[in-house]
């Protein structure tokens, strides 16, 4: 439980008697309020807007293996499978 109180334009937040806020009311109802920090390290949007290259352009394309699918077959223990010669042949002779 929490107590909110406005005293000279500022609101104070109380928890348990202790002082756990303190914020410079604002004079328009529904005005975002955010933390100095929250958004410190984050480039503005008009900043964006003028870089040229995709963001993804900027990064390096990652190393890729390739293996034979036999290798997953040993490494999951999965026993060989014989080759298909030839599908959907009856043998009525």
């Amino acid at each position: 439980m929490v107590q909110v109180c406005e005293r000279h334009g500022m609101l104070s937040v109380w928890s348990r008697g202790e002082l756990m806020a303190q914020l410079a009311k604002r004079s328009r109802s529904q005005e975002c309020v955010t933390h100095p920090d929250q958004f410190r390290t984050v480039a503005a949007a008009s900043a964006m807007r003028q870089q040229v290259i995709p963001l993804g352009h900027l990064r390096p394309a990652p190393q890729v293996s390739q293996r034979p699918l036999q290798e997953y077959d040993q490494l999951y223990g999965v026993g060989f499978a014989k080759e298909v010669v030839a599908c959907g042949t009856s043998s009525n002779s």
